[in-house]
This record gives C-alpha cells, structure tokens and sequence, in this order.
C-alpha cells in the first residue's frame, strides 16, 4: 500500500485515492537523472539561457530545436603592459623595416604605418589573449570579442607591437605564441577601415613576420591567438 504522505498513513489524503500508484524509492529518481552535478544555480541559468520556462517546454515536446555551437574562443590571459611604455620610444617607421629578425610586409606599410597621423604618449594598456578553440575566420573570432577590442589609436598600437616583439627577440617565450600559430589583432588604419594585423614567428627564418589584411573571411587555425584592446588612459 502507497500513502499519500509519510505523516497521514491514509491513502485518501487530500482527496485523492493513491492505494493503486507504484512507489518508487527516492534514490532512483536521483540516480535515473541524466546528470546529477549541476547546482540549482545553474539549472536556473540554463533555462534563462534557452528563453525561459515556455521555450524549454517547447523543446521538450518538439516545437523547438536547440543547436550547440562550440564558441570559437577561449579567454587565455591577460597582461599590462607596464607603465615604462613612456620611455619606450621608438622610431616606429624605421623599427618596422625588414631586417635581420623582422618582416614587414607591405600592406602593413601601406594599410597601418601610413595611418599614423599624431604621435605622442602612449598610455599603458591592459591587453587580453583570446585562444582560438577551432578554426575560425574574423567574422566569427569579432563577434566574440569585447565590443572594444580594436586597436583605434595606430601609433600606440604600433608601439605596442614594437615593444611585444623586441621581448621575444629570437622567438622568446612571452605572450605571443611561437609555434607557428598565429597572433591577430584588430586595427584601425588607413581610410578609417579595420584591418587584421597578423603576426608569427618563423622558426625555420628565425624571425617575426608582420602582415595586415582586410578581415573578408580567413580562416585562422585552431591554437593562434587574439588580442583585445583594452587602454588605460590613466597610466602614462
């Protein structure tokens, strides 16, 4: 005989006539669960996520269907580049030549360096690494990206880069990763346009190459990174 509650013993309570229902032990119910590891909490979060109450209804019954789409980056690190940018001072123009250690290709002369119009001082920025999960074109890796991820100011920019790679002189191991991957930036740059601004190193050359193209779909692999803008105009 199955009771309505543990407390009553009557199989009438509440009006309802329970003597025929199967009681099942409590711990089935818990270990038939698909998954028994997620909090309240975030079983509370995955309903908001999937449009609430109505909308897990309708996927449960079939009206809807949900699609998992692997995010195509992952947050790496971050990292401050320190406050002794001021006296880091560079003649940007001649430190991107082409030179023993370093190539510079031409659009990045012709789509970045011809950008520059003010220079002065460069404020420290707080930069953030994004690794790529899969492969993945601009599209996909900007949508991901913080809304302020490009590079607006060209010439800080610029020295960043210049500071970045003198770091890792001789393919060094700092932020860039060395392994033939890939480390993209978002830049403002000629015609106010945003271009990608790519950069690798070349173990075989033994030397960094620096190229920029308009972001129309490349597809950039699985392991190479992205770099989000984050400045900090209050550190001079």
């Amino acid at each position: 005989m199955f009771y309505c509650c543990d407390h009553c013993g009557s199989s009438t309570c509440l009006g309802l006539d329970v003597s025929n229902w199967q009681r099942s032990p409590r711990r089935n119910v818990i270990t038939n669960f698909a998954s028994k590891n997620p909090t309240v909490g975030q079983l509370n979060a995955l309903v908001k996520k999937l449009g609430g109450e109505q909308s897990v209804r309708d996927y449960l019954s079939g009206k809807v269907k949900v699609s998992i789409t692997k995010s195509a980056l992952e947050r790496s690190s971050e990292f401050t580049l320190p406050t002794r940018m001021a006296s880091f001072n560079p003649n940007i123009y001649r430190y991107f030549k082409t030179r023993n250690g370093l190539y510079v290709s031409d659009d990045f002369n012709d789509k970045i360096l011809r950008a520059i119009e003010l220079q002065g001082s460069v404020p420290s920025a707080t930069i953030v690494i994004y690794c790529l999960t899969k492969d993945a074109d601009d599209t996909e890796i900007r949508e991901e990206m913080p809304n302020n991820h490009v590079f607006e100011d060209t010439y800080s920019f610029c020295t960043y880069l210049a500071y970045m790679i003198d770091e890792q002189q001789n393919g060094r191991t700092a932020v860039f990763v060395t392994n033939g991957n890939w480390n993209i930036f978002y830049v403002r740059g000629v015609h106010n346009e945003i271009f990608s601004v790519n950069v690798r190193w070349r173990g075989v050359l033994r030397r960094w190459e620096v190229s920029a193209y308009i972001p129309d779909g490349e597809c950039w692999s699985i392991g190479s990174c992205a770099f989000s803008c984050n400045i900090n105009p209050q550190l001079k």
